[in-house]
């Protein structure tokens, strides 16, 4: 055999990659409108996350100016809002543990804030209940229309991603 001929068998990666891009294109574009909503949002969560947080460290008891307090909201909001970005990547590529593990995520963040605004320990601030209701919305937005027929749908489906 000449070294100067291509294997027929032989794939090229531009051609495995264009492959991929094609299907994950198609897979994209068969995404239910409420799946792309749940994503946007997860997104939206994930940035009140991390509001959330920094008005915490502002009306700390401490004192907003202890930068220990400031390193440690960061931190914990970064981890929620990271856990959102994550979660809403893959519920978006149709892995269906996803959903369930953002339903429960949801179904514990409703239970908590709802109980929390039932039995304060510390009696809610007016930030605190501005912030509580989009928390809420976002909680029930998600949890609706990750189960509704066209994302059940979706999610029954095998994706590029497996």
């Amino acid at each position: 055999m000449d070294s100067g001929m291509k294997d027929d068998r032989a794939v090229s990666s531009d051609g495995v990659d264009a492959i991929v891009a094609q299907t994950r294109a198609e897979w994209a574009r068969r995404r239910p409108a409420q799946v792309r909503w749940a994503q946007w949002l997860m997104y939206a969560g994930a940035a009140l996350a991390v509001v959330r947080q920094v008005t915490i460290w502002a009306g700390a008891e401490r004192g907003p100016g202890d930068p220990s307090l400031l390193v440690g909201a960061l931190l914990w909001g970064g981890v929620v809002a990271a856990l959102w970005l994550v979660l809403a990547g893959c519920v978006g590529a149709g892995m269906s543990w996803a959903r369930w593990v953002v339903s429960v995520l949801a179904v514990f963040t409703l239970v908590t804030t709802l109980s929390w605004l039932i039995w304060p320990v510390v009696a809610p601030t007016a930030t605190d209940l501005l912030l509580t209701v989009p928390e809420i919305l976002i909680s029930v937005g998600v949890l609706v229309l990750m189960w509704v027929r066209p994302a059940r749908d979706f999610f029954r489906t095998e994706s590029p991603t497996g």
